[in-house]
C-alpha cells in the first residue's frame, strides 16, 4: 500500500489515522539514521526498538536536517538506550568527525587534505573550533590571546619554558612617519656577491627609433657609418615601416612594449605622408596629442621628435604648398615638445634643392643624403645620454 500526503489536504482527509502517520514518520526518522550513520536499516531498527522509550513531547520531523538527528542520537546514548552500540558504529562516528574537521581546518589553513592529516595529533587538539557563521573566518584571524583554546605553538612554549620572541622590526627604506624614534638603528646587510654587483651597475639605456621609410633605410646606413648600436653606449632598435603615417606610430609602440618594454628614449620620424591629406593644424594637433599621451603613460621616457624633413617631389600635393604645411607643422610642434619636456630634432642641412641629397625617385635620401640625416639624430642622442649620465 502506497500513502501520498498533499499539503493541500488536511490529515483528516487524506483517510490516515494519526497511527499510521506516527508510523510513516517513524520509518522516516528511522532511514535517516541508517544514512547518516551509515548502517542498514534493520540494525538502526532494532538498536532504536531495543532502546528506551524516547521522549515523545518531541517529534521529528521527516524534513530536519542530519544535524537534528545526530542531537537526537546522542540524547539516547546519553540516556542508556543505546548503550549496547557495538564499538564499530561509534568508531565510525568518530571517524567522520574527525575527518570533518580536518577538511575544515585544511581549507581554512589553505593546505591539501593529506597534508593536514600528516600533522601532530597535539596541534589538531589544541587548534580551536571555529564556529562558520557569517563571514568566513580565517584561523590567523582568530584571537588565541583572548580565546580558552590557545594556539598549539604558544601551548608548546609554555610547556618548554622558553620565553616567547618579540617580532622583528620593521625599518622603513624610504622615508620615515612622524613620531617614529630617530635613533640609529642597525640593518643586517647580506654580503654582496657577483650578481649583486652587476645587479648595481648603471643599466644600459634602451632607445627606439620608430618612423617611415626613412628609418628603414637609415638602419642600414647607421650600420656602416657609425656601427652596431648607432655608436651610442646604448641599446638601439629601429622600427621603420615603408609609407607609415602618423596613424601607425602608437600602434607599433603598443605591440612592441610588451615584448621589449618601454625604452628610455624615443625618436619619431613620421608625418610626412600625412601631408596634402589633412590640413597641418590637424597634423599637428594629433602629433601633441599622441606625444603627450605616450609622455602620461611613460613619464621617465624621453621623446624626441623628428621634424619633417624637405623633398623634391610629395605625393598628394604641389611641392610648394606642401613645402609650406611641413613648415607650419615643425613650428607648431617646436612649441608643443616643450609642455611634457620633449624635443625637436631639426635638419636644417637637407634641402630640396641639392640634388646630391636625393634618389632618382626625388623622395629617398642618397648616401650622403643620410649621412647628414643620420648625424642630426645621433648628435641630439649623445647630448641626451650625457644629460642622463650627468644626473
Amino acid at each position: 500500500m502506497v500513502f501520498v500526503l498533499s499539503n493541500s489536504q488536511p490529515a483528516f482527509q487524506s483517510g490516515l489515522r494519526s497511527s499510521e502517520l506516527q508510523s510513516l514518520h517513524k520509518r522516516r526518522r528511522y532511514e535517516l539514521l541508517a544514512s547518516y550513520r551509515g548502517t542498514s536499516f534493520a540494525e538502526t531498527q532494532n538498536l532504536c526498538l531495543s532502546a528506551s522509550k524516547p521522549d515523545k513531547s518531541r517529534q521529528i520531523q521527516p524534513f530536519e536536517e542530519p544535524s537534528v538527528l545526530f542531537k537526537t542520537a546522542a540524547s539516547v546514548d546519553t540516556s542508556g538506550g543505546l548503550t549496547s552500540i557495538s564499538s564499530k558504529n561509534s568508531s565510525v562516528l568518530q571517524a567522520n568527525r574527525q575527518d570533518q574537521r580536518y577538511k575544515t581546518l585544511a581549507r581554512y589553513r589553505g593546505i591539501s587534505l593529506v597534508e593536514k592529516r600528516q600533522t601532530s595529533s597535539v596541534q589538531l587538539q589544541d587548534t580551536p573550533r571555529i564556529q562558520l557563521l557569517g563571514k568566513r573566518k580565517r584561523l590567523s584571524d582568530v584571537d588565541h590571546e583572548n580565546s580558552d583554546f590557545p594556539s598549539a605553538a604558544k601551548r608548546l612554549r609554555l610547556s618548554e619554558g622558553t620565553p616567547q620572541q618579540k617580532r622583528p622590526t620593521m625599518i622603513r627604506l624610504k622615508g620615515r612617519r612622524k613620531g617614529t624614534d630617530s635613533g640609529p638603528k642597525s640593518v643586517s646587510e647580506p654580503p654582496k656577491t657577483a650578481s649583486t654587483i652587476k645587479s648595481e651597475q648603471p643599466r644600459t639605456p634602451v632607445i627606439w627609433i620608430i618612423g617611415s621609410s626613412y628609418i628603414r633605410r637609415g638602419e642600414e646606413a647607421a650600420q656602416r657609418q657609425f656601427g652596431t648600436n648607432f655608436g651610442l653606449r646604448a641599446k638601439v632598435q629601429w622600427f621603420g615601416k615603408g609609407g607609415m603615417r602618423w596613424g601607425g606610430v602608437l600602434p607599433r609602440f603598443y605591440s612592441e612594449a610588451p615584448t621589449h618594454g618601454p625604452p628610455d628614449i624615443l625618436v619619431v620620424h613620421a608625418g610626412g605622408n600625412d601631408l596634402g591629406l589633412v590640413s597641418p593644424v590637424e597634423l599637428a594637433s594629433q602629433i601633441q596629442k599622441d606625444l603627450s599621451h605616450l609622455h602620461k603613460d611613460f613619464p621617465e621616457m624621453r621623446i624626441a621628435f623628428s621634424a619633417i624633413n624637405e623633398r623634391q617631389s610629395w605625393r598628394y600635393g604641389r611641392p610648394g604648398r606642401i613645402n609650406s604645411n611641413r613648415k607650419q607643422v615643425n613650428s607648431l610642434l617646436r612649441r608643443a615638445v616643450r609642455s611634457f619636456g620633449g624635443l625637436v630634432i631639426e635638419h636644417p642641412e637637407l634641402r630640396f634643392f641639392n640634388n646630391t641629397l636625393f634618389l632618382p625617385d626625388r623622395v629617398h635620401f642618397s648616401k650622403r643624403g643620410n649621412s647628414l640625416f643620420l648625424g642630426s639624430i645621433h648628435s641630439v642622442l649623445e647630448k641626451i645620454l650625457a644629460q642622463r649620465c650627468n644626473t
